[in-house]
């Protein structure tokens, strides 16, 4: 009998999603299309990663549900892994006022010096306001402060959200 060699080698996942109409498109779907991604990714690499790619993933796929434009149009979402980079992509159609409120929103965090201090008075300020959640994109903003960047194309009024972060085994 032969026997098959097991190679230790983590293999490139290429993974592609489009919603299309996202009328029925919510935070719920969000949360469903990242567990389901999660699932996957941890069965190749550390659940530490796959983590982070399910809080990225849902957080960009909120930040569509929250700046929908138009209801028949569509989402994309392109999901790229190998051993050393992770790069995930959210497009929707978008106004150009939509896109310069994340890109300002965006900007305005990655230019405060101190993000922490900024994001506990963020929270304290919600807190007296009664306000609950809803701050997972600043905060995954401020985690990865250098690997998030949005794109415009005015063409077809689609942003396009990124985010790149390296596969590191130690994640």
């Amino acid at each position: 009998m032969e026997k098959i060699e097991i190679q230790n080698k983590k293999p490139a996942l290429s993974l592609a999603v489009t919603i299309d109409p996202l009328y029925n498109f919510t935070y719920h779907v969000s949360n469903l299309l990242g567990n389901i991604n999660k699932l996957l990714i941890k069965y190749f690499y550390s659940e530490p990663l796959a983590q982070r790619i399910y809080v990225i993933l849902c957080e960009l796929l909120n930040n569509v549900v929250d700046h929908i434009e138009d209801k028949s149009s569509k989402c994309k979402v392109l999901l790229s892994i190998n051993p050393e980079t992770v790069i995930i992509k959210v497009k929707n159609k978008t106004n150009e006022d939509q896109f310069l409120k994340v890109k300002n929103y965006i900007t305005t965090i990655k230019k405060i010096d101190d993000q922490k201090t900024y994001f506990s008075q963020i929270i304290a300020e919600r807190r007296k306001a009664g306000l609950t959640g809803g701050l997972g994109f600043l905060r995954l903003i401020i985690e990865d402060t250098k690997n998030i960047s949005v794109k415009y194309n005015k063409k077809n009024a689609y942003m396009t959200v990124i985010s790149i972060i390296k596969s590191r085994s130690d994640i």
